[in-house]
């Protein structure tokens, strides 16, 4: 699983902003179909069940609501205006931005007082342009 949303869905959603290839999106549509049945709600809304047969590489079986994601990642979201399902699969900016937070917060620990905080501080989510139609 985690191949498939740190790599994959990104590469496809770097390439569909790039070329407008609109068969990305029917691929985004039919991965996002995919991990609805392999990644269940939990019922608190505390995160994923999940399908443990296609995780055999990675070996997870949960996933929290709010994840570290890796940035990389904010790419995936070119593709929810096309395919809002997959908005649900995605940490929201509220949340990574509290999870960024917590990070700086527990570096600026670590270094001790009078410590720049600038170095310590994750990459800024990547945003871009709509692709094209």
């Amino acid at each position: 699983m985690n191949y498939n949303f740190e790599v994959m869905l990104p590469e496809m959603a770097e390439t569909y902003h790039l070329t407008g290839d609109r068969t990305l999106v029917s691929m985004a549509r039919k991965f996002t179909d995919w991990l609805g049945y392999n990644l269940v709600r939990e019922p608190d809304g505390s995160g994923y069940i999940v399908n443990v047969a296609p995780s055999t590489r990675t070996s997870a079986r949960f996933y929290d609501e709010v994840r570290p994601d890796p940035d990389r990642t904010a790419l995936n979201s070119l593709f929810v205006p096309e395919v809002p399902e997959l908005g649900a699969f995605m940490s929201s900016q509220e949340d990574l931005a509290a999870a960024r937070a917590a990070w700086t917060a527990s570096r600026a620990d670590r270094r001790g007082p009078g410590a720049s905080t600038a170095e310590a501080a994750p990459s800024a989510s990547a945003t871009a342009p709509p692709p094209p139609r």
